[in-house]
């Protein structure tokens, strides 16, 4: 099934309302532009080596960038308020993970903690869920 939210830039952490269980292949594709401050980009956020060699990495550490578009399936019922880097996955333009555990999917740009009132903007999300579509997404 296909799943279509607008994502915020502003937004820390942000419900998409998908219920997923352990063994559960996701499959992402976003579209659109947010703007981290006054630096536009798409979900795959951009190179931001100078902020990691200054001290300022992002919430969740990731090669050098900021402002990707992350993911993280929370317990069905719970509102993350803690990061936890090693459950945390990253979805950019396009992208998949195989769920572990069951619960709920939440999303954010990957912004330094604090920040997040200087963003604005959205991108487009569509979320597979289960097999279908697997090995390519349909129409293409």
């Amino acid at each position: 099934m296909a799943h279509v939210v607008s994502v915020p830039a502003h937004a820390p952490w942000f419900d998409t309302d998908v219920h997923v269980v352990a063994g559960m292949l996701l499959r992402f594709r976003s579209i659109g532009v947010w703007v981290d401050a006054v630096i536009p980009c798409s979900a795959d956020g951009y190179p931001a080596q100078l902020f990691y060699a200054t001290g300022r990495p992002p919430r969740i550490p990731d090669d050098g960038r900021y402002f990707r578009l992350m993911g993280r399936i929370v317990p069905n019922g719970v509102v993350p308020t803690q990061d936890d880097p090693a459950q945390t996955f990253p979805i950019g333009v396009q992208g998949e993970h195989r769920v572990t555990t069951d619960g709920v999917l939440f999303v954010f740009a990957n912004d330094r903690t604090g920040y997040y009132w200087n963003n604005w903007g959205a991108i487009t999300l569509t979320i597979l869920t289960g097999e279908e579509g697997s090995d390519s997404w349909q129409g293409e």
